[in-house]
């Protein structure tokens, strides 16, 4: 989002964005574009895929999980990091944030904010999976690494969603051409 608001702030200074929780596409609805990692059932709706990414595990730098490199999937699953069945996401669409504790309980904390999330890594011994492209960034910021692993956490595409009623306006054309340029980059 970051980037995107960035050119919009370049390209089209009095444009407002508004940020939202789950889309309306239905008649009357009020969002315009959809950026969702799951594919909308209407017809109605057009779809673009925007990109791919995978899922990395996070910790705080000097965590002690990063001091080794977690090489299958049964000893991430001893440290409570993969405890998913094979072919699920751990971040579902619209659904909770699922973190692990790095205690022998594991209780589970669940956070629909990336940005409360990432705090909360960077100043206790709770680990995550995360975006990779969010990690990355993070990384930047805070004081979190991406912990090295050899095994598969899984990905998801992200795709950006339009109601029919848009498909030939012309700034929304535009502002579609933005975002996928944005995310292409």
């Amino acid at each position: 989002l970051p980037p995107l608001c960035l050119r919009l702030a370049s390209d089209a200074p009095g444009i407002r964005l508004q940020v939202a929780g789950r889309p309306a596409f239905d008649v009357g609805g009020v969002a315009d574009v959809s950026i969702a990692a799951s594919q909308p059932a209407s017809p109605r709706v057009h779809v673009r895929r925007l990109l791919h990414d995978e899922y990395v595990v996070v910790a705080r730098t000097g965590h002690q999980v990063l001091a080794r490199e977690l090489s299958s999937s049964a000893e991430g699953g001893a440290l409570g990091l993969f405890p998913l069945a094979p072919g699920t996401l751990p971040l579902q669409q619209g659904g909770p944030l699922i973190v692990w504790q790095w205690t022998n309980e594991q209780p589970r904390v669940e956070s629909q904010n990336y940005f409360a999330l990432a705090l909360l890594l960077a100043q206790t011994d709770w680990i995550a999976m995360l975006p990779r492209l969010l990690a990355l960034e993070l990384e930047r910021h805070l004081a979190l690494r991406i912990v090295p692993t050899h095994v598969d956490v899984g990905g998801f595409d992200l795709y950006m969603q339009w109601h029919e009623r848009f498909q030939g306006d012309s700034g929304h054309r535009w502002f579609r051409r933005v975002v996928h340029e944005v995310a292409s980059a």
